[in-house]
């Protein structure tokens, strides 16, 4: 009985690390729009809030902005520019309105690019506080003895379930 639970723990909190489908397909882009406009001058904050507004908002799923200082080496001398940082969680078939928005921004601004950066999602599994409705749930449907078998495992991934297992025996 010990190990037919011990391995339907296991099975399950294996399926629980294993990303949706559709959480496959999400990436995390980051993009770093320079605001010094060749020729003299920088975005103001009124442009920057029309942009976002008109263009940002509208080409993707939604974002996070915040401002940030770009620098760099030219010539042996250090420049720096003032810069806004965009995260954009979205589906890769959003990636195309996203581009579009970028270029809208160079187009808009006379910016040479705007720094593009784009990595696969990866979701926890689960959340410290769902892990812990999950194997509340499972104690009901259990003999008490899993509960010791949890507790004593040396090779769960997580912190959180193992916590929250020393905290309910």
């Amino acid at each position: 009985m010990k190990r037919i639970a011990a391995a339907t723990l296991a099975l399950t909190l294996a399926a629980c690390q294993t990303p949706p489908p559709a959480e496959a397909d999400r990436v995390l882009v980051e993009l770093v729009f320079g605001t010094s406009i060749p020729g003299g001058g920088t975005v103001g904050e009124a442009e920057w809030r029309r942009y976002l507004d008109e263009v940002l908002a509208r080409q993707t799923p939604g974002f996070t902005a915040l401002d940030c200082q770009g620098g760099w080496m030219d010539d042996g001398k250090v420049h720096r520019e003032g810069c806004k940082l965009v995260l954009v969680l979205a589906e890769r078939p959003d990636l195309p309105a996203i581009a579009e928005a970028v270029a809208e921004y160079r187009r808009r601004f006379s910016q040479e690019s705007v720094l593009w950066m784009q990595r696969p999602a990866r979701r926890r599994a689960a959340g410290s506080s769902e892990l812990r409705v999950f194997l509340d749930q499972f104690r009901q449907q259990v003999p008490s003895q899993i509960h010791a078998l949890v507790k004593d495992a040396n090779d769960l991934d997580s912190v959180d379930i193992a916590q929250s297992v020393e905290q309910d025996v």
